[in-house]
């Protein structure tokens, strides 16, 4: 009797849960969906121009985003509010995508939070904020050993004013580019130390880079030393080779791995792309008041689809 009453108990739990598992994950759905929604429509309103009912939407976006922890739909209604003259409630959606970007341990939500609080208005002294941002994403890309990451904490820095403390990150991020060959990176972080006069270390970063080019296949050195080489032995020679190829076997095994992990993090990073800048567009369209919030919302609103069920939905993100 027992026996059968625990089971009963046990196979309505386990039921129960079969059917709040959907049922939460399509409430989490939903909020999204109106998220995007209120976010179109927001665009959308600021396109007619209609500043009054373009805030509202960028608000109902905002507390969507705020229930659902998407950093990314805070930082977008809070443009909106920054477009519409609304600066201190922008902040406070800004301080919730880092909160959330901090718990995902997302360098590049932590960018994209740096950049919005440096695209905030001086007097509202967001500079520590902006610098705070930058140094979380310096972190996190360190903890990832990428240098992505580094590269733009260091250009966001730079655009702060601040580029002693950008050498750093371009110093880390040098050391993991050189430890994994990427010349990509080496070129990339070339750029950085040039554009803040840092032109010895641009040209270590050139050395490297060209150092790491394999010769093509076949190619052979010409000419010949002078001296000859002192003779060794048929028996050390073979175990220096074997040493020799299994140091070689290993680092190219482990090289493979990283190229495997470096096209992941390169995809990764691109999601994101447009959120690596200040969010100046505004500011160059502001004293033009009769027309600039038309062509803010039209040119935001070019990036979300109108579905026939009635809802706004975002195409892309980069």
């Amino acid at each position: 009797m027992i026996l059968n009453f625990i089971k009963k108990i046990l196979l309505l739990v386990v039921a129960g849960m079969f059917i709040f598992l959907p049922l939460s994950n399509s409430y989490g759905n939903d909020r999204e969906i109106k998220m995007y929604d209120a976010l179109g429509r927001a665009y959308s309103a600021a396109s007619e121009p209609d500043k009054d009912l373009a805030l509202e939407w960028f608000k109902k976006a905002g507390q969507f985003a705020k229930k659902i922890k998407n950093w990314q739909g805070c930082i977008d209604s809070g443009y909106g509010l920054l477009a519409l003259n609304e600066d201190e409630q922008a902040i406070v959606l800004f301080d919730k995508a880092f909160a959330f970007a901090k718990r995902q341990k997302d360098w590049r939500a932590c960018i994209a939070c740096g950049y919005a609080y440096n695209s905030v208005q001086a007097k509202l002294a967001t500079k520590q904020k902006t610098a705070r941002a930058f140094k979380q994403a310096a972190d996190f890309s360190t903890k990832d050993e990428d240098w992505r990451g580094l590269i733009e904490a260091g250009k966001g820095l730079v655009d702060l004013g601040m580029p002693r403390q950008a050498i750093k990150y371009y110093d880390r991020a040098f050391l993991i580019a050189k430890t994994i060959e990427n010349t990509e990176g080496l070129a990339r972080i070339e750029s950085c130390y040039r554009k803040i006069a840092e032109m010895e270390k641009a040209r270590e970063c050139r050395r490297i880079s060209k150092s790491l080019n394999v010769p093509p296949p076949g190619w052979k050195a010409l000419g010949e030393t002078i001296a000859s080489p002192p003779e060794i032995s048929p028996e050390i020679q073979k175990a220096s080779r074997r040493s020799a190829d299994r140091e070689i076997s290993d680092k190219d095994e482990w090289l493979l791995e990283q190229r495997k992990a470096e096209v992941k993090r390169d995809q990764n990073a691109k999601v994101y792309l447009n959120y690596y800048s200040r969010y100046d567009n505004y500011y160059g369209w502001q004293p033009y008041y009769g027309s600039w919030i038309r062509n803010w919302g039209l040119f935001y609103l070019s990036n979300y689809y109108y579905y026939r069920n009635g809802f706004w939905w975002r195409s892309y993100y980069y």
